[in-house]
């Protein structure tokens, strides 16, 4: 009786394991994905100027999918953007990059923003 006992709850163990391990497989994921992204707002004083123009981002997204760290690695025009793309890129929402059905920070990622009166 007590090698039954041992036999089942190894069996019920050995279960949970393959299940547990299977759902992290589905959970996973290599790098956020982006699941909101408002539209930011245009420069009054570009606007009135008829300017365009583009910001590189560099950030990071944690554990609960908020871009943060975020720093301008290069704008055109200079510092035009910069403050609005920025604050833009800081009300992105992201699914975070998980592993072992864990969520995690990913680091390193960059964006382009681009700026258009079209």
């Amino acid at each position: 009786m007590k090698n039954l006992t041992v036999a089942v709850l190894l069996f019920i163990l050995a279960a949970c394991n393959s299940y547990s391990l299977n759902k992290q497989v589905e959970t996973d994921r290599k790098k956020p994905v982006l699941k909101y992204s408002p539209v930011s707002e245009y420069p009054t004083s570009a606007a009135k100027k008829g300017i365009g123009g583009w910001v590189k981002l560099k950030f990071d997204v944690n554990e609960k999918g908020r871009p943060v760290n975020i720093v301008v690695l290069d704008s055109k025009p200079l510092k035009t953007f910069d403050k609005v793309a920025k604050k833009t890129l800081s009300n992105w929402r992201y699914l975070p990059k998980v592993v072992n059905g864990i969520p995690v920070v990913a680091q390193k990622l960059e964006t382009t923003l681009t700026f258009s009166l079209n």
